[in-house]
């Protein structure tokens, strides 16, 4: 169930599914040292706040990561939202990862983490705040394994402490080194 300020309120059901990515079953002993690495990634693409009044708009986020292992990473990255009359928002985040990989050249994620931004509009205007950032990825190795290289689709969900959450509908590339 979903109630809006000064909006209709909504309820709904939801069904998914689940699937078992299965993955590569390694010995104990054996150690991932080629996914110690580091990885840039450059994002853009689509930003809607999460109100019935707002319009859409675009970002972009880059964000350097370092693996930790086989399935696990950390990252930093800088935010710009864009602007619409309630969020004009940049800021700092930090997440811990979470990587699956489905065969050779797929591969999902799902992160966590604190955001530190300031809105440059709304009611609470130029204060720096703490929020959260949830993310789901998908990436596709491009061309060569050896130069790693993928494409990126990223979907991004900041919960806001001033209630202006926002949805991140991003595509990007990224590098490892």
């Amino acid at each position: 169930h979903v109630e809006m300020n000064n909006a209709p309120d909504s309820t709904s059901i939801m069904m998914g599914f689940g699937y078992n990515f299965g993955g590569q079953n390694k010995n104990e002993t054996e150690v991932a040292t080629s996914e110690n690495h580091l990885e840039l990634s450059l994002l853009a693409g689509s930003m809607q706040t999460n109100n019935y009044d707002t319009e859409e708009t675009s970002g972009y986020q880059i964000e350097i990561k370092k693996y930790a292992g086989e399935n696990f990473a950390y990252s930093i990255s800088f935010l710009h939202e864009g602007a619409d009359h309630r969020v004009n928002r940049d800021g700092v985040a930090s997440q811990i990862w979470y990587i699956r990989k489905i065969n050779d050249k797929w591969t999902v994620s799902v992160a966590a983490g604190p955001y530190l931004a300031k809105n440059k509009n709304g009611e609470r205007a130029n204060k720096t705040e703490f929020n959260g950032l949830i993310s789901m990825q998908v990436e596709r190795k491009i061309g060569n394994p050896k130069k790693g290289i993928s494409a990126l689709i990223r979907f991004n969900r900041v919960a806001a402490k001033d209630g202006n959450d926002r949805d991140h509908a991003l595509f990007g590339i990224s590098k490892k080194w």
